[in-house]
């Protein structure tokens, strides 16, 4: 199954492409206004990688790839037609997502929960803490002191202010396996997947 993970920053102008483990940076230029009908030119610049890739953001001149089995990957797009490789970190588990925070990468690295990674170092990241949740770890969202990990056992709501030791506050048992999560005020978003209901909507909204 081919994956893929599209991200558009406007403000740079920059198109990303993620297909299995190959980084795109694409020149995205259009007008800034224009109707669904005007085209829009896309135009390939660079690409790094050949095998798999799950999830990708980015932080000032750096990529952060979750690369599954083998952890996460910071890589160095500062020249968008040559991006390199900076260094790699292998989770203990399966990174599915990554979250960037300051000088901190958050994953959720599936049967090993939540894994939190010191990146202040790009050359040499290094595991300060992590929590284990109680099933597969797929999305993790970051807000202030508290970490919101779509996890299939629901959601869970992690505090990392001491990111040593993070200590489970809460959650909530969603009906499906919720694979994605995004924090807005006071509400917490769930991407709720295979229902045991038909019935049950798709979207859980959860307020914290």
């Amino acid at each position: 199954m081919t994956k893929r993970l599209t991200v558009l920053l406007s403000a740079q102008q920059l198109y990303r492409h993620i297909h299995w483990k190959r980084i795109a940076v694409l020149v995205f230029a259009c007008w800034p206004f224009f109707s669904l009908a005007d085209e829009v030119t896309v135009t390939k610049v660079g690409h790094w990688g050949s095998g798999p890739y799950e999830d990708v953001v980015v932080a000032g001149n750096y990529a952060y790839a979750a690369a599954g089995s083998t952890g996460i990957d910071i890589i160095d797009i500062s020249n968008p037609a040559s991006p390199t490789l900076v260094s790699q970190y292998d989770t203990d588990g399966y990174a599915r997502r990554v979250f960037v925070d300051g000088n901190f990468a958050y994953v959720a690295d599936g049967r090993h929960g939540l894994q939190i990674i010191d990146i202040s170092n790009k050359a040499s990241p290094t595991r300060v803490g992590g929590y284990d949740t109680p099933g597969l770890a797929f999305g993790v969202f970051v807000d202030g002191n508290f970490a919101y990990v779509a996890d299939y056992a629901g959601l869970q709501i992690i505090d990392i202010s001491n990111k040593a030791s993070p200590t489970r506050v809460g959650g909530y048992d969603t009906s499906g396996r919720a694979e994605g999560v995004f924090v807005d005020g006071n509400f917490a978003y769930v991407a709720d997947g295979r229902h045991v209901h038909p019935s049950i909507p798709f979207c859980k909204l959860v307020e914290h």
